[in-house]
């Protein structure tokens, strides 16, 4: 099946593509990598017209050290937080949780991001992220600040019709 057409919107920054969410409202969803996104897009079981190209964005693609631990960008992929030389040495098990998400292809594709926005259930990584102590606890941009993370973790940003 061919996917139906849509606008690819490019932002510069964080703020512009939350300004391009915003503006077009259910009718976007933002665009990382697009593992789960375009495939679900291509058997037309979801259509927006407005997808938000994150790629472009600085900084979202990083792993980086900070202050209280460190900081993994929605589109950093579940391969590069597996093979982290940063994570493998201050969060070993986060490394090794990592290294056994789906087979190598699909690590070197999903991002972070993407499995948290899209709740996957075979790709869930948010139950063990809320039993650990202290928790890992994402820094959310608006517009999805309103939502709680762990209600993130459990219900999809859009639901698939029935059939």
């Amino acid at each position: 099946m061919t996917i139906r057409s849509f606008d690819l919107l490019q932002p510069r920054s964080l703020p512009e593509a939350v300004a391009m969410l915003r503006e077009h409202g259910d009718d976007a969803r933002a665009l990382g990598g697009g593992t789960t996104l375009v495939i679900l897009m291509k058997q037309r079981a979801l259509h927006f017209p407005y997808l938000i190209d994150l790629q472009s964005i600085p900084g979202l693609a990083e792993i980086k050290r900070e202050a209280d631990g460190a900081r993994i960008g929605a589109l950093v992929t579940h391969r590069a937080v597996e093979t982290s030389p940063l994570i493998r040495q201050a969060f070993p098990a986060l490394s090794r949780a990592f290294g056994h998400i789906g087979n190598v292809r699909v690590r070197q594709t999903a991002s972070v991001g993407g499995n948290l926005a899209h709740a996957d259930y075979r790709r869930r990584r948010c139950s063990s992220s809320a039993r650990r102590s202290p928790p890992l606890v994402p820094r959310v941009h608006e517009p999805f600040r309103s939502r709680s993370f762990f209600a993130a973790c459990t219900k999809p940003l859009y639901s698939l019709p029935s059939y």
